[in-house]
């Protein structure tokens, strides 16, 4: 399974968010504080750093993809990922003219984690928004609310699979391997053979759930 997680907003915060509320975090985007342009200052939201590594040792590749395309500022964020130990995965960023809908485009994630970009504009900002239908239903949205972090969402990924009562740990092995081949193949039948002897019933098909309200 591949995951394609958003850094600033949804994993990192600028350092004079640190012990704020979320409202009071965007606040301080919006006025433009000064700590917010000092990326090698960022700090993880919430416990972002520990549920990315159980996915990552559930067999999850993570990516991550930040907003900057300076060089100096993309390396930045990648030491402040390198500094909080986040599990190894290459930083995506924006090339000359591309969106981040192309950087989506290219990966195709079975998972695309990213915040609902409240402070600059909302979903109009959001990188799921602009997504070829055709690839958008190749990938599993997310949307957190912007720095409320990711700490809602499950933590054993395994567990989605009681709801297509997958106990077999062949069944699952396959299904981490195969879950994009077999959400494609969902659209045509609901069942699908794992090749293990066991079928699995695909209503209603879900990766990860967003549990925040």
């Amino acid at each position: 399974m591949k995951i394609l997680v958003f850094t600033e907003g949804t994993l990192i915060m600028h350092s004079s968010a640190k012990g704020h509320k979320r409202e009071k975090i965007v606040e301080q985007v919006k006025r433009k504080d000064q700590s917010i342009r000092d990326y090698q200052s960022y700090i993880p939201i919430g416990g972002c750093v520990n549920k990315l590594k159980r996915w990552n040792q559930q067999g999850a590749k993570i990516l991550y993809l930040t907003s900057r395309r300076d060089p100096n500022e993309i390396e930045m964020i990648r030491n402040v990922l390198k500094k909080y130990k986040f599990p190894k995965g290459e930083l995506l960023f924006r090339k000359d003219n591309e969106e981040y809908r192309d950087i989506a485009e290219r990966v195709i994630p079975d998972v695309l984690i990213e915040d609902d970009c409240e402070s600059i504009g909302g979903e109009k900002e959001m990188t799921i928004t602009y997504v070829k239908p055709e690839i958008r239903t190749e990938i599993e949205s997310i949307v957190v609310k912007e720095f409320g972090g990711i700490d809602k969402l499950l933590d054993d990924m395994s567990k989605q699979y009681n709801k297509y009562e997958i106990r077999c740990p062949e069944c699952k092995k396959i299904f981490h391997k195969r879950g994009r081949e077999i959400k494609k193949m969902y659209r045509k039948k609901r069942h699908w053979d794992l090749g293990c002897g066991h079928e699995i019933d695909l209503e209603p098909y879900a990766m990860l759930r967003e549990l925040c309200s």
